[in-house]
């Protein structure tokens, strides 16, 4: 694989699939608000990632926009509940991998998720101690892009790439100026991509990596 000093990662559909406790989140709030809405899962994978303005608008358009952000705060509250008791699916390969790669490059997370959740991922996965840095959309309110653009003026990244399964992500990527690594085992399907890996372990593989 080409030479690179760091790697940036997506987290849902790329680290861990957290997809259950996003809908039990959001059930359990539209419930509670009367709202004749249950997502199950075949719907609500074609949405992870996408920007929650876009996610707002697409599940909600019949409401304001006031009313809609004020039911994504309390659906993510809902789910950083939720996580105290349930888990989400870790990749196979995923923490050791992390771990390996520690050694040889830096590791960030750039996710459109809502503030709180990296931190629920490290928690489960005791892997904090591997990244130099992460950013979400809900710290800063961000695109993705832009998020992927702050992680490498700020730590002075030179080759870095962009670790992602959707479209969105390799779209992001591009607009940062960065390169991108499809992963083929989470939620989306990318064409013309340069790079590919079937499972967590491959990427490493292809990786230089410090004994």
């Amino acid at each position: 694989m080409e030479e690179f000093d760091s790697f940036i990662f997506d987290l849902d559909g790329t680290l861990w699939d957290s997809v259950d406790v996003y809908i039990k989140g959001w059930n359990n709030i539209f419930l509670r608000e009367n709202i004749p809405i249950r997502f199950d899962r075949r719907y609500f994978e074609r949405m992870v990632g996408w920007n929650p303005s876009d996610f707002l608008r697409a599940v909600l358009p019949d409401y304001s926009q006031q009313y809609r952000e004020r039911l994504y705060c309390e659906a993510s509250e809902e789910q950083l509940r939720l996580y105290d008791t349930s888990k989400a699916f870790i990749y196979p390969g995923v923490i050791e991998g992390l771990k390996l790669l520690n050694r040889s490059y830096r590791l960030f997370i750039v996710s459109n998720c809502s503030k709180g959740i990296i931190e629920k991922f490290f928690q489960q996965t005791n892997t904090g101690y591997c990244f130099t840095g992460n950013i979400s959309h809900g710290d800063n309110g961000l695109s993705k892009s832009e998020n992927i653009k702050y992680i490498v003026n700020k730590h002075n990244l030179k080759k870095t790439v962009y670790v992602g399964d959707t479209v969105s992500d390799k779209t992001q990527s591009e607009l940062a100026n960065v390169d991108f690594i499809w992963v083929s085992y989470g939620f989306g399907f990318v064409q013309d991509y340069e790079k590919m890996v079937n499972c967590f372990s491959e990427l490493v593989s292809l990786c230089q990596i410090r004994s």
